[in-house]
């Protein structure tokens, strides 16, 4: 971690990025979903959502909030779950 000009912390996205979409393969698997079921909901085809899960598709905040409602959470819960795989101080 490094600090911009403002002397603001300045985080790595690489673990983040790592982080979501483990945490999203994570709960997607606990809650007894395959990929192609989990796109279903939530209007993606199961090819982006792999990319998307394999992390060489970028999420959106749109898209983050898609698989947390198809997941039956709340973003804010799955965002938790982020920050505390990515070890993201709190």
């Amino acid at each position: 971690m490094g600090r911009n000009r403002n002397g603001s912390d300045i985080y790595d996205p690489v673990p983040i990025i790592i982080a979501t979409a483990q945490c999203i393969k994570i709960a997607r698997l606990q809650k007894g979903l395959d990929q192609a079921h989990l796109a279903e909901r939530i209007g993606l085809s199961q090819s982006g959502y792999s990319r998307m899960e394999a992390g060489s598709r970028p999420i959106t905040i749109s898209d983050f909030c898609l698989i947390a409602g198809g997941l039956n959470l709340m973003p804010s819960d799955l965002m938790t779950i982020v920050e505390n795989a990515a070890g993201l101080p709190k």
